[in-house]
């Protein structure tokens, strides 16, 4: 995928992070994606959390067991994160300014693309239609995740297509020896 196209997806995915936290009325959200080796997570975009807990959360999916249950079940709710046992590095949490959580899964065509995630600030609690709301919108976020992928292996077979007509090109002018 070309910068253009890249920043382009960057855009969108930024753009549903930041509607979902503000329509939920909650801290923050982000969405965090699978690596093509199948086993980080990275934050592909974020709105409402600092540079310092976005390095502090893990990357590795065997060790965040809130994404291994958010991918396997499709939602997790975390009411109150100082309490709960999934949350990696609870203090760091608390400092963020989070109090609870809700996950969802990004799913593919192929199976699960990563998580949603909506954080909550002291008082807030995710209700049902939270739940409803925050569902749909993964929905479109995974077609979008989706949609890029497929458009960057376009481009990259168009980039092989016109090495292989460069090279043949190059060779069928070549003398015989």
């Amino acid at each position: 995928m070309n910068r253009v196209d890249s920043q382009q997806a960057r855009r969108v995915l930024d753009r549903i992070v930041e509607a979902a936290a503000q329509v939920l009325g909650c801290r923050a959200a982000a969405i965090r994606i699978i690596d093509r080796a199948g086993s980080q997570v990275e934050f592909a975009a974020s709105w409402g959390l600092s540079d310092a807990y976005r390095d502090e959360v893990p990357g590795e999916i065997a060790r965040s067991r809130l994404d291994q249950e958010t991918m396997a079940d499709g939602v997790v709710s975390v009411p109150d994160v100082a309490r709960d046992p999934r949350i990696w590095h609870p203090d760091a949490v608390l400092a963020e300014g989070i109090r609870s959580m809700l996950s969802v899964s990004l799913v593919g065509r192929l199976g699960p693309l990563g998580v949603l995630r909506a954080y909550g600030g002291i008082g807030h609690r995710f209700s049902d239609e939270d739940v409803e709301y925050l569902e749909a919108v993964a929905a479109h976020g995974a077609v979008a995740i989706e949609n890029a992928k497929a458009y960057r292996l376009l481009a990259d077979l168009d980039r092989q297509k016109s090495k292989f007509i460069r090279i043949t090109t190059h060779e069928l002018r070549s003398p015989v020896r």
